[in-house]
């Protein structure tokens, strides 16, 4: 990273600023300032200067060079997102699966998850995490649930859990 551009958030009142900026000789240039209410997650891809947030329940697309907005999964309540790699993102819906969001092509595609080659409903994900080999691991209130790089379940990998076993960190009990 040469880092030619950074990312500053503040929390002011009920809504989160962030702030974009370019850094040439050493003085930061603000780009945008985006203010976004109940946003939890963002990435940022500076091959193609966009900014991806999950908000609330949908998730946005800003071009920070064109000054666009894309908002992919309108009509679902989106639940955790992870970064796959420079353009595709893995998203969790509530009652609706898993997607695969290409931001280069604004594609949003259903992830089939199968179990020895059946299709699975996983609901209600509290977090996804992408392995540096390209294992998912995810969860829904019964499972821990360990993924291939095509979304298979790998058994030996995947177990029951008591729901009072997940607990992400800044949740209240």
């Amino acid at each position: 990273n040469d880092f030619k551009r950074g990312i500053r958030t503040e929390l002011i009142s009920d809504y989160t600023k962030l702030s974009i900026y370019h850094f040439k000789d050493k003085q930061a240039n603000l780009i945008a300032d985006i203010k976004i209410k109940n946003f939890s997650k963002y990435s940022y891809n500076e091959v193609d200067e966009n900014l991806v947030v999950l908000n609330g329940n949908t998730l946005d697309l800003y071009y920070i060079t064109d000054s666009k907005i894309k908002t992919f999964l309108k009509e679902k309540s989106v639940r955790a997102i992870s970064k796959l790699n420079n353009n595709k993102y893995i998203v969790a819906t509530d009652t609706e699966g898993f997607y695969e969001i290409n931001v280069d092509k604004n594609t949003e595609d259903k992830i089939a998850i199968l179990d020895d080659g059946k299709e699975i409903s996983i609901n209600y994900s509290r977090d996804i995490i992408v392995q540096d080999n390209g294992t998912i691991i995810t969860n829904d209130s019964e499972n821990l649930f360990t993924l291939d790089s095509t979304y298979n379940i790998i058994k030996d990998k995947s177990f029951k859990i008591q729901r009072e076993e997940i607990i992400k960190i800044g949740d209240t009990i």
